[in-house]
């Protein structure tokens, strides 16, 4: 889990995964750790509507469990600022 670490450093993150558990558990760990600044759901990126933009995407261990991996790419680049970092 790589999004406390970096609210611990003040960063705004919000984590996005489809299971129920690990969105439990981050939860859980972020109100344990006081980070107001992490905010977690359990959805699908892919069809995500966000009108939000980020400067920072994080996709970690999933690329190999999907189908089509150009997707879920494509669908986080439209949720990036230009010049933000995937």
């Amino acid at each position: 889990m790589t999004s406390l670490p970096l609210a611990t450093y003040g960063y705004t993150v919000h984590g996005i995964d489809l299971d129920n558990a690990s969105i439990d558990l981050a939860q859980e760990l972020a109100h344990k750790l006081k980070l107001p600044n992490a905010r977690f759901i359990c959805a699908d990126v892919s069809t995500l509507d966000q009108k939000e933009k980020f400067d920072i995407a994080i996709c970690s261990e999933v690329l190999g469990h999907l189908a089509n991996p150009e997707l879920l790419l494509m669908t986080i680049k439209s949720l990036i600022r230009e010049f933000g970092i995937l």
